[in-house]
């Protein structure tokens, strides 16, 4: 972790000695926030009418290619040496009328100083920050302990949604939020799924047909992103055509490429040529050398942060697969990228332009620069990647609350960002769900579309079962490690014991509630099923 006391590039002001200057903002969160004891509990009306109003959204911060514009910003001068030459940041200029060439907006190599303020925003999954923390809490504890342990990381690293100056609505940063909404959510999740993306397994070809059914053709929830309105949390991971992570020795042959891809070495320059040329076609050699790499599209931001990521991924390997050891197996872990959609996900080639997420496009480039295979398809002589993105759809989303709290809690969940190398967010998750809003819909059509959401929910039958439970088994043990080995929101547990029992009651009580509504939703599709096939009865024989 990076010294309490370091000025972290972005960070203005700098950030107390009390505050984790590994974060998006360097902000304290809203002093009056509501209070933290106990889950939300289930709804008492219909998920569909969310009260929440349309955010507005950020504009200055945070960058179409989801990067975050300030990172690399200097504060004393618009201008810095870097090893004898100039450059001048976020500026082009045009030729003038002699035919000058115009300067890029960054020039490669940065100094050293840069690099070393980059590497300090990494934060690798290794102890005491393990890798499968989150699945151990889950299933020990159940939903709402993953959601109190995500929300608690998200708060520590300094997601907006904790920002004392956020424009977001309030409810974003509650406990009570994220507890309903959040545990609501991954029990809407099959469980088998949830478990194998938190180990990482989701991928793996030789896992059992109860993981990957749902996502075969005919499955309705793979059929579902299909609909007009679903929106949606998918999960992009970088595999083999088995499933497996590249090794060790793979990933190490990707860092070095990454670095000499940023490193403003001549030598470089047709290979970094070839990598950009394998998603576009007329990146030059001279170009390279002007510094107009396509997957940098003249930011010294995005040199900084992939100098975070390979050190972050670096660090991971040094601890888990130490040189010493065996570098041909492939790693447990698996590299990814959480995103949010409100319909069929972006296509992979979208992903692949970098449209998306400039460092997923040029890790999968330089994958596919590095590693490739005779095509299975009985054309020997033609060469495929060894490696590619899969992409496997992971929740289905029924309010604009869980859109903005959903992605946060998956990418937090899933070591998806990249400060900590495995994985490629890099904006703050959760910000940008602009196509959950139907702000422009009239409202009877928006309340329609997000009752069809709340509908396919409840017609699967596990999503009852897993909030039955959540709620007498696993919710119950939870409050009980509270009260004697836990602590809530950072509160002593004294503070928390006169209210289990109340908790526990309202829970149960509510859930009561949910269950008739349930059961009378059940009931008016039996009864409405039923006058179908009369009348479709009555037509035949008419």
């Amino acid at each position: 972790m990076p010294n309490a006391n370091q000025t972290m590039p972005w960070s203005k002001p700098q950030p107390q000695a009390n505050q984790n200057p590994n974060s998006y903002s360097g902000q304290k969160r809203k002093a009056n926030a509501a209070p933290t004891t106990g889950p939300m509990l289930p709804p008492t009306t219909h998920k569909g009418k969310s009260s929440l109003h349309p955010p507005q959204r950020q504009t200055e911060s945070i960058m179409t290619d989801g990067s975050m514009d300030n990172l690399s910003q200097d504060s004393e001068s618009d201008e810095e040496s870097v090893k004898g030459r100039t450059v001048v940041e976020n500026e082009i200029e045009n030729p003038n009328a002699s035919g000058e060439t115009p300067k890029p907006s960054v020039q490669l190599p940065i100094s050293d100083t840069d690099i070393q303020r980059a590497k300090l925003l990494a934060y690798p999954p290794v102890p005491p920050n393990p890798v499968h923390l989150y699945k151990e809490r889950f299933l020990e504890f159940g939903y709402t302990a993953l959601v109190d342990l995500v929300r608690a990381k998200s708060d520590e690293m300094g997601h907006p949604f904790f920002s004392g100056e956020n424009q977001f609505d309030e409810n974003l940063s509650h406990a009570h939020a994220w507890r309903f909404h959040g545990a609501e959510l991954l029990e809407s999740i099959p469980r088998c799924l949830l478990v194998a993306l938190l180990d990482d397994t989701l991928s793996n070809s030789e896992r059992a047909d109860d993981v990957h059914r749902y996502f075969e053709s005919s499955h309705p929830w793979y059929k579902r992103q299909s609909e007009e309105f679903a929106p949606l949390i998918y999960c992009r991971m970088f595999v083999d055509a088995s499933g497996n992570s590249p090794s060790a020795g793979q990933l190490r042959d990707i860092i070095l490429c990454m670095r000499q891809y940023v490193s403003g070495d001549p030598s470089f320059d047709e290979q970094n040529a070839e990598i950009d040329n394998l998603s576009r076609s007329n990146t030059s050699q001279e170009e390279i050398r002007r510094g107009l790499h396509h997957h940098l599209n003249e930011k010294k931001q995005r040199v900084l942060e992939v100098h975070t990521f390979c050190h972050a991924l670096e660090t991971y390997l040094d601890e888990k697969y130490p040189t010493s050891q065996n570098q041909d197996s492939p790693i447990a872990a698996k590299l990814k990228y959480i995103g949010f959609s409100a319909g069929p996900p972006e296509g992979q080639r979208a992903h692949d332009r970098g449209d998306t997420n400039f460092l997923a496009a040029l890790f999968n480039d330089i994958g596919r620069y590095l590693f490739q295979e005779p095509s299975k398809e009985g054309h020997s002589s033609i060469k495929v990647p060894t490696f590619s993105f899969s992409q496997y759809i992971v929740a289905y989303l029924v309010d604009e609350v869980e859109c903005h709290l959903g992605e946060e809690i998956f990418a937090r969940a899933c070591n998806a960002y990249y400060t900590s190398g495995l994985g490629f967010n890099i904006a703050p998750a959760g910000l940008n769900v602009a196509g959950a809003d139907l702000g422009d819909s009239k409202h009877s059509k928006a309340l329609e579309l997000w009752n069809q959401c709340q509908e396919f929910r409840d017609r699967q039958t596990f999503y009852g079962e897993q909030m039955c439970q959540e709620n007498f088994k696993n919710f119950p043990v939870y409050l009980r490690w509270m009260k004697t080995d836990g602590r809530v929101d950072g509160k002593p547990r004294n503070n928390f014991n006169n209210c289990i029992d109340k908790i526990i009651k309202e829970k149960v009580n509510d859930y009561h509630d949910e269950i008739e509504d349930m059961e009378r939703r059940m009931k008016e599709y039996k009864e409405l099923h039923e006058r179908e096939v009369e009348e479709l009865i009555a037509a035949k024989r008419g």
